[in-house]
């Protein structure tokens, strides 16, 4: 279990050290791009982004499947890990019901209420990555 968990360590910082970056440098500089070119460079930040994102975002998902169907009993067990996957299913329900979707929207030209709603609402997913690389942490440093 332990390769999983360090498996699940490494992706869950790699993660928040991107989302605080879109998070404090990225999104915030959204409303500079200006109007007339803002959907052909949504379209490409979305396209870009999802290349970069693929492999820890990818990992990150398969080492908490793992643990979560390999290892069941064990972490059920564990308030700390019941908490790392309950993180997980959080940030991963925001971003594909909240980010996602409003990122359609700007993909179409620049919204100003669904560019304020994309800042806000990244900062519960900033959150819980930190939350979860942090307990990651602990969890394992204290095993």
């Amino acid at each position: 279990m332990q390769l999983w968990l360090v498996l699940a360590l490494v992706t869950s910082w790699m993660m928040t050290g991107i989302i605080w970056f879109v998070q404090w440098v990225h999104y915030p500089l959204f409303d500079r791009v200006g109007r007339a070119g803002f959907a052909h460079y949504e379209q490409t930040h979305t396209r870009r982004t999802f290349q970069v994102l693929l492999l820890p975002l990818g990992l990150e998902a398969l080492s908490g499947a793992i643990l979560l169907a390999g290892f069941t009993a064990e972490v059920l067990k564990c308030p700390s890990l019941m908490a790392v996957l309950g993180l997980q299913g959080i940030i991963y329900g925001l971003t594909f019901f909240v980010q996602m979707p409003l990122h359609r929207i700007l993909e179409q030209g620049f919204s100003e209420k669904a560019y304020h709603w994309l800042v806000r609402s990244n900062w519960p997913r900033t959150v819980c990555w930190t939350a979860k690389s942090l307990l990651l942490t602990h969890y394992l440093f204290n095993l």
